[in-house]
């Protein structure tokens, strides 16, 4: 088999020459640059390490003790090439290589009742090396540090990356006297294995302890110990200052001579051991000094030399010194008259005195507990009843009447401040604080029970406390956090969670935030909901019932919505807000007579006339039905479930149906017998297409739709007139439709010279492609227009609509002419010129100019025209100048027979021709 090889250098002379008794003596493998300055040449044969650490059982933690492991050991060999598992080697004997490395290697172990030496130790299956070592040095009271030291001194397995067997067969080489064949060491097969010898070492140290007197080493006491098993080497008289030195001398008895210690971690000379002396090097490397007294961190040492220099002496350490993670992180130091912390979050170290105050801060944990480090000494008077400390979480008060300390956390010790202190009517506290989170505590004072949470704070009399704690305090109520509040002849106070409702003289109902925020909000809310009763359990959210109704809450819509009791309980029978509907987030709306509605997250759910719940999930029906008024608009209540129709679908309602589709994405309402007059005509499929406007009614005339394809009015005419998209309906849909100038349609289209006329109740639409306008005539107006010779008259197709000018007549822009049907009594038409852009400037027939009189007539070299108020003349190159009647001018105009240029002659009539479907209006549908 072959011979196991350490990957750093093994003191063969040292492996075999330091072993007597309780096991071999290593040199120290590697190097770590030590926490404090030391040398080996700092051993100390007379105490090795104080009491304090070495029988501080609980110096560390599972999780400490396997963080430790992990460091020593970054990556485990085993099962690398070279390193197979179960390859064999040799140590102590012939042996296999073992499966993990110590940070990872487990072993069921056995539970141990308490006996004289060791508390109780409760096994497991499958337990890792750094639990075993963490819960026997609780149990037996030996630090974790001497457990992990002496099994790196005895067997390297803190160091090992490719440990074997046999290691850990005789781990803490206990029950392994070297007295084998060439000094090896001859086991005791029945304390082998790896939990058993870490147990029973530790057992044994503490029976050494115990039973000092019956060993060889003795403390307290002189002791001759030797250099070398050899007795050649000789010895020298240590005086044995403690327990823990004698325990290891009865373990490992012999004593470094120079050479050993000169030699640091290194060989010696012949007559050298190692042992102890590893332990040592192996102590200060991991752990620091192995001297209570030199553990004190800089901030312990500054408040321990003040004290001294100011005539109190903590005495000696009681410890090693304690390093805390919580907190913030610092040290602690218990001494023989008290106790001094350092903290890295404060930057500063205090100490108190032994005493009743450092008791109670001790069994609240120390520095690691709720208190944290120590921000102050002792400070104030105790008769004064300002004797206190201040810790960082908190400050201790001393009751000089009662005799008693209370402490009170930081957030309730302001509140108290803020409220007077002891003298003011809280008075001293009565109790500890409870703290129920990091920002919330309630403390009971002489003169009731303070609250604080960060958002503010109160204070329960006795009774109102028992109410409080009756609705299910701080878990279900949270912590009261403001005065009583009047409110509608009652009172309410705001608590953490929501709120305590007084109901009564003597009840008080609390309500859930959310709901609670939204009830107080107005006096209102009482006359509309009523008081609260109780809560009601709903999942996912809060709901509280009240005398009208039902208020439910959700974190997840924010709202508070008020539900009459029908619908809650309709919604609560249908799901809930695990049903199809979600949360509530508007109250319910109540259609007197009729029925009612409420908005939930998900769907508007309508109980109206149909008798059934009919809910619209949002999309464009819900959005188009909202829009339009709900249940009280023109659509009615929902009447029915959807249908298909074509492509798209409809949605009955009371009055009509709401139809949409995809294609056009609008839903669009329309009333029943528009409804079924398209259906009629071919729904989706006929000319029309689909509707994407609701219908319009014209009181007492008829309805007009907005279809995809199509505008379809269904007035006075009897039956339906389409207009597709063109001119005709632009300008008709820009003058009003129906209710515009134009009226209703009244047939369909006929031709008018190279255009087209469409009738409406009160006039005729004309079109002309070489106008491309639709301009409206109002009736009288296009038949003398058709009479004078239509389009192919001297005035062209109309561009403009008929002008009317209340009582006194009307005119109609053509595009060659504009022509005036006015006081005149016949028609007279101006053509583009000067005239008639100045009359047009000066405003027409509503102008000071007035209505054109008569036909134009010469001036001399100019023209004149007459109108209602005084002649237009024109004498170039002077502009037109419109002279009144009153001018002193008029005597010198004199008419001419012979009409001017600009006022053509009298008009001819003209018939108008036979009428044809014309552009813009479909055939007529039924």
């Amino acid at each position: 088999m072959a011979t196991k090889k350490r990957f750093w250098a093994i003191v063969v002379a040292a492996l075999s020459a330091s072993v007597i008794l309780a096991g071999s003596s290593l040199t120290v493998t590697g190097s770590v640059t030590p926490a404090n300055a030391w040398s080996a040449m700092d051993f100390k044969a007379g105490n090795i390490v104080d009491d304090g650490l070495f029988y501080n059982g609980a110096g560390m933690t599972t999780a400490e003790v396997q963080s430790f492991l992990n460091k020593r050991v970054p990556e485990c060999w085993l099962g690398r090439p070279g390193y197979e598992v179960g390859k064999p080697v040799t140590w102590n004997g012939p042996t296999k290589l073992a499966s993990k490395c110590t940070r990872d290697y487990t072993v069921t172990t056995a539970s141990r009742p308490a006996n004289a030496y060791c508390k109780a130790y409760t096994g497991a299956p499958n337990e890792k090396a750094a639990a075993i070592i963490a819960k026997v040095g609780a149990a037996c009271g030996i630090s974790p540090r001497v457990l992990l030291v002496m099994l790196e001194k005895e067997q390297s397995l803190i160091t090992d990356p490719w440990p074997n067997e046999n290691q850990y067969f005789m781990a803490m080489g206990y029950a392994c006297p070297d007295s084998g064949p060439g000094g090896t060491a001859a086991c005791d097969p029945k304390q082998g294995g790896f939990f058993q010898q870490v147990y029973r070492a530790a057992w044994q140290l503490q029976v050494y302890r115990a039973f000092s007197d019956s060993y060889n080493y003795k403390p307290l006491k002189k002791n001759f110990i030797q250099w070398h098993p050899k007795q050649s080497c000789g010895g020298s008289n240590v005086y044995i200052e403690n327990w823990a030195t004698a325990a290891l001398y009865i373990y490992t008895p012999y004593q470094p001579n120079q050479a050993a210690l000169r030699a640091g971690s290194g060989t010696g000379d012949a007559c050298s051991s190692y042992g102890n002396r590893n332990f040592f090097i192996l102590w200060n490397t991991w752990f620091g000094s192995t001297v209570i007294d030199d553990q004190m961190s800089p901030g312990i040492r500054q408040v321990y030399d003040q004290a001294l220099a100011s005539g109190f002496n903590y005495g000696n350490p009681l410890g090693a010194r304690v390093t805390v993670t919580k907190n913030g992180g610092g040290f602690q130091m218990e001494f023989e008259n008290g106790i001094i912390t350092e903290s890295k979050l404060l930057g500063k170290s205090f100490g108190i005195l032994r005493g009743w105050m450092m008791d109670a801060y001790l069994a609240a944990g120390g520095a690691s507990g709720s208190w944290g480090f120590l921000a102050s000494g002792i400070s104030g008077v105790a008769a004064n009843g300002n004797y206190r400390a201040s810790f960082q979480h908190g400050t201790t008060v001393y009751d000089p009447k009662n005799v008693v300390m209370r402490y009170m956390p930081t957030l309730v010790f302001n509140a108290w401040k803020a409220r007077g202190e002891q003298k003011g009517p809280l008075g001293f506290p009565s109790k500890d604080a409870t703290l129920h989170s990091s920002t919330a505590a309630s403390q009971l004072f002489q003169g009731g029970t303070l609250m604080v949470s960060r958002n503010g704070t109160a204070v329960l009399d006795a009774a109102e406390l028992k109410t409080w704690t009756a609705l299910g305090g701080y878990p279900v109520v949270g912590l009261a956090n403001a005065d009583r509040t009047p409110f509608a002849g009652k009172s309410y106070r705001r608590t953490e969670k929501g709120g305590m409702v007084q109901t009564s003289a003597s009840a008080q109902v609390f309500v859930p935030a959310g709901i609670f925020e939204r009830f107080v909000s107005s006096e209102s809310t009482v006359q509309t909901w009523g008081w609260p009763v109780s809560a009601i359990t709903v999942s996912g959210g809060a709901a509280m019932k009240f005398q009208k109704g039902n208020a439910v809450y959700s974190s997840s819509t924010g709202v508070a919505a008020f539900m009459q009791t029908a619908t809650f309980d309709k919604w609560v029978a249908s799901g809930g807000p695990k049903g199809a509907t979600g949360f509530p987030v508007k109250d319910t709306v109540v259609v007197d007579g009729q029925g009612t509605y409420q908005v939930f997250a998900r769907q508007t759910v309508y109980y109206g006339p149909y008798g059934k719940p009919l809910a619209f999930s949002p999309s464009a029906y819900l959005s188009a039905y909202e829009k339009s008024g709900g249940p009280t608009g023109p659509w009615g209540w929902p009447a029915g479930p959807g249908f298909a129709v074509g492509s798209g679908k409809a949605v009955p309602f009371q009055k009509g149906n709401a139809v949409y589709s995809s294609s056009t994405g609008v839903a669009a309402f329309m009333q029943t017998a528009t409804f079924d007059k398209w259906v009629a005509s071919g729904g989706p499929k006929g000319a029309t297409g689909f509707p994407v406007k609701d219908t319009v009614v014209v009181d007492g005339q008829g309805t007009y739709q907005v279809f995809a394809r199509q505008t379809v009015y269904y007035g006075p005419y009897g039956k339906p007139l389409a207009f597709s998209p063109s001119a005709y309906l632009s300008a008709y849909e820009k003058s009003g439709g129906p209710t515009g100038p134009w009226g209703w349609p009244a047939g369909p289209g006929f031709a008018v010279g190279s255009g087209k006329a469409v009738p409406f109740q009160k006039g005729n639409a004309v079109y002309s492609s070489s106008t491309g306008v639709a301009a409206f005539m109002q009736t009288a107006t296009f038949d003398k227009w058709v009479a004078s010779g239509g389009p192919k008259g001297a005035t062209g197709f109309p561009v403009k609509d008929t002008v009317v000018v209340d009582g006194q007549g009307t005119y109609q822009v053509f595009a060659r002419q504009t022509v005036y049907y006015g006081p005149y009594g016949k028609p007279l038409a101006f053509s583009p010129s000067a005239y008639l852009s100045a009359y047009e400037k000066s405003g027409g027939p509503t102008g000071p100019w007035g209505w054109p009189a008569g036909p134009g007539f010469a001036v001399g070299s100019g023209k004149a025209v007459p109108f209602q108020n005084g002649n237009a003349v024109l004498a170039p190159p002077s502009p037109v100048v419109f002279v009144p009647k009153s001018s002193a001018a008029k005597a010198e105009v004199e008419p001419s027979p012979e009409p001017t240029e600009g006022l053509p002659p009298e008009p001819t009539e003209v018939s108008p021709p036979e009428p044809s479907a014309a552009e813009g209006l479909a055939a007529e549908q039924d």
